[in-house]
């Protein structure tokens, strides 16, 4: 069966320090926190900055993956305004067909097949056809929130207990019986995140709720204070619900993964075959739920680490689909969608979320707040921007710079370390960052020597940041490890500077706490905290 080749490169991926926006030329990598570094803390030489949480050591960019090329002296981009719209989408008119099979690509296989322990984008798009979630955003007008498992929901007066109804005669793949037991247990796994092993993608249900109880086919969740964005957190595509029989086994044990027998669940498509670091394949579940559904006879994924190779078979028709993040760079695509014309969709996409480098504040010399400072400060995300997301990045800061509840992209552009991306303000912010770390005991005969934790595209901003960090006196060398060995690295906390991209999985200030700034965050893996702002979060 022959489909419309898809294209999918994120339009603006603005992540929490960094310059960014297009789809990543990697795959998202293992998460790990902020340090504590303000994010435009410098000297009060340069302009002061609004207050604002204390963010990573130091943002990059994000965008379309772009090549390095050569850059001479910085010449004043015109920023670029985005509109974020949210509405009605034009409903198709072409009736549905039934039958084939969707071939996807990506860099490399889901982390897990745990989904709970997953946190990139491969383990979603592989396991959100899987399992199903207890409620979720409406496909078509991308606003409403409709049920899935959940059939019907209600909040009380106080906005301390939601009820949900979940939806009667569900059975998993392998013909068990999946009810309010089970989505009580996935509730209160990701809160609990049993034998201490992190649940990143539960962050926002921890900073939220106390607990679930199921009685016959309703489940109570109780939360100790009203948390408005708590129907955003449990309907987020993420929040996916798998069986408990397999859970409590998993649990039991403590310190392995499911196998690729176990994997289980109610979704649209039924775990056929894992070849690892070549293909999976998912069959149609022909007792799904929604009637109709699923359209696809067989989902596959084929992992293609290599960019070339990606390339190469999205032009001869080997494969249907590029998901987020491992898109081509953007002349690849100009060159494909001028080659393939209507055979092929370009689809750009705001991605929010963060994107940078992670200090890690636990560990020397990377606790002395001056060094983080110096690195927030004194990058040139101008420069990240041009080299590797061809210029069309946005800025990652502290929150996305479209909301109406935070600092504008134009107050942001103010911000010591951020003004380069406008006003080719360089030097300035250079004269600081250098100024700090000789106030920290370092300079041109003494540079301060650091490793950076990075993924295994060697294209990526790591190989920017090198050349940046030595103009401020930094030594930085670049520790290059597949995902499995980054995963583990940010389990254990052992990195000093961590090259990082995580999107937040809803609009609302609290995506970001949840992953990035409290305690309970998702990806807080350096237990980094401020009482402060852990302070005014409780107060809102």
């Amino acid at each position: 069966m022959g489909f419309k080749r898809i294209i999918a490169v994120l339009s603006a991926s603005v992540l929490s320090t960094a310059l960014v926006a297009c789809a990543s030329s990697d795959a998202a990598e293992a998460p790990a926190q902020p340090a504590a570094a303000a994010p435009a803390a410098a000297a009060a030489q340069a302009a002061q900055a609004p207050s604002a949480p204390e963010q990573p050591a130091a943002p990059a960019a994000a965008a379309a993956a772009a090549a390095p090329v050569a850059q001479s002296a910085p010449v004043a981009p015109t920023p670029q305004k985005i509109e974020l719209r949210v509405g009605t989408v034009e409903q198709s008119t072409k009736t549905a067909e039934y039958g084939g099979t969707l071939v996807q690509m990506d860099t490399n296989d889901p982390a897990y097949k745990d989904h709970h322990k997953g946190r990139t984008i491969t383990n979603l798009i592989v396991f959100s056809n899987i399992h199903g979630n207890l409620l979720h955003t409406d496909t078509q007008t991308r606003s409403e929130i409709v049920g899935d498992i959940a059939t019907d929901w209600e909040v009380s007066s106080d906005g301390l207990k939601y009820t949900f109804d979940i939806r009667e005669g569900l059975v998993t793949h392998q013909g068990h019986d999946f009810g309010a037991s089970d989505v009580a247990y996935n509730v209160n796994r990701l809160l609990t995140q049993p034998n201490d092993k992190p649940l990143p993608r539960g962050g926002c249900l921890r900073a939220a709720a106390d607990g679930a109880t199921a009685t016959g086919q309703s489940v109570e969740i109780t939360l100790p204070s009203p948390v408005s964005s708590f129907i955003q957190c449990i309907s987020m595509a993420y929040m996916l619900f798998q069986p408990q029989g397999i859970l409590e086994t998993v649990d039991a044990d403590g310190s392995r993964d499911m196998t690729t027998e176990e994997v289980d669940g109610v979704g649209p498509f039924v775990m056929d075959k894992w070849e690892v670091d070549s293909m999976l394949s998912l069959k149609k579940n022909a007792n799904y739920y929604k009637e109709g559904k699923p359209y696809l006879d067989e989902y596959q994924l084929a992992v293609l680490p290599d960019a070339s190779t990606r390339i190469a078979a999205f032009r001869t028709g080997r494969v249907d689909m590029v998901p987020p993040f491992t898109t081509p760079k953007k002349p690849e695509v100009d060159a494909m969608k001028e080659a393939l014309g209507d055979k092929v969709t370009f689809q750009q996409i705001l991605a929010p979320g963060w994107r940078g480098f992670i200090a890690n504040q636990n560990v020397a010399p990377l606790d002395d707040v001056r060094v983080r400072q110096a690195i927030n400060i004194g990058l040139d995300r101008y420069e990240f921007n041009q080299l590797n997301f061809d210029g069309i990045g946005f800025l990652s800061a502290p929150y996305l710079g479209m909301f109406d509840w935070v600092y504008s992209f134009d107050e942001y552009f103010t911000w010591p370390g951020y003004r380069s991306v406008v006003s080719g303000q360089v030097e300035e912010d250079l004269a600081t960052a250098q100024s700090l770390m000789k106030e920290a005991g370092y300079g041109p005969d003494n540079p301060l020597v650091t490793t950076v934790n990075c993924g295994t595209n060697v294209n990526d901003e790591c190989a920017v940041l090198k050349p940046q960090l030595a103009e401020f006196y930094i030594d930085v060398e670049i520790i290059r490890k597949d995902r499995g060995a980054r995963l583990t690295d940010a389990n254990n906390m052992d990195f000093e500077l961590w090259h990082e991209s995580k999107g937040i999985e809803y609009g609302d200030p609290d995506a970001y706490h949840s992953l990035l700034y409290l305690p309970t965050s998702g990806i807080n893996y350096t237990d980094w905290e401020n009482a402060d702002f852990s302070a005014g979060y409780v107060a809102q």
